[in-house]
Order: C-alpha cells, then structure tokens, then sequence
C-alpha cells in the first residue's frame, strides 16, 4: 500500500504542477514559471519512476509467470535508464538556474533532445506493461472459467 500511496502522491503534485506549464508558455522569460515546469519535469519523472516500482510489485502477485518475467526486466531496465535521466534533468536544470555560468553548447541543444529521446522509451515501456498487467487481471478475472 505504501507503493501505491507514493505513486498517487507524486501523481498529484505532478497534476498540481501542470498549469504552471500553461503560464510558462504566455510568459517564458518568468523564472518563477520555468522553476515550476523544471520541479513539473523532475516529479514526471519521479512518478514513473514510482509507476515501475509499483508495476513491479503488482506483477509479483499476479499469475502469469511471462508477465512477471517481463515486468522484471524492463522495470529494471526503466529504473536504470530513469535514474540516468533524473540525473541529467537536475543537471539541466542546475544549468538553467546558473545562468550565465553553464556551459551553453553543452546544454543548448545536445542535452535536451537527449532528455526527450531518453523519456520516451521508459514511457513507452512502462505503457506498454501497464497494458499487459490490465489485459492479465481482465483475463484472469473475466475470463473463461475451467468446469469444476
């Protein structure tokens, strides 16, 4: 339960972070704004972060043997990747918050695109088992029922 509670938890400030996303597109240059979207980004994160430990968990209880073999290599594989990214994000964003101090080529273009590159295959990974776990409880739940 306490899986769950944290990933609800950092699903709700996540939610509660997003308008600042809205009023950091009309006003861009408000540091106030762009600290909110960068703290948005780091909870995004953090909950899918959150989401593969949870999925983790819930395969282990379910009785498909595939889907937990599944679960347990790509969660894996998503944490590394994530915690790399969370750890390029902050970086990022340190950047941003020094100002003229950051190396500019650096984190201009190169770091960026990395970041966008590196949040889609966890996200397509952690949906796609988000999927699988759905399809196991509905099949195990809804499905043909062997005669006693």
């Amino acid at each position: 339960m306490r899986a769950v509670d944290a990933t609800r938890l950092l699903g709700v400030l996540t939610l509660g972070l997003s308008p600042f996303l809205f009023f950091w597109d009309q006003f861009p240059f408000d540091p106030f704004f762009a600290h909110n979207v960068g703290l948005m980004a780091i909870f995004g994160l953090l909950f899918l972060l959150s989401l593969n430990h949870l999925l983790y968990r819930l395969a282990a209880m379910l009785p498909d043997e595939m889907l937990r073999h599944e679960t347990r290599m790509f969660t894996g594989f998503n944490t590394g990747l994530l915690s790399v990214l969370l750890l390029l994000l902050t970086g990022y964003l340190s950047a941003q918050w020094l100002g003229p101090l950051a190396p500019r080529i650096l984190f201009g273009r190169i770091v960026p695109t990395l970041i966008l590159f590196l949040v889609l295959l966890p996200l397509a990974m952690t949906m796609t088992m988000l999927w699988k776990t759905k399809e196991t409880i509905l099949t195990s739940v809804f499905g043909p029922r062997a005669k006693d």
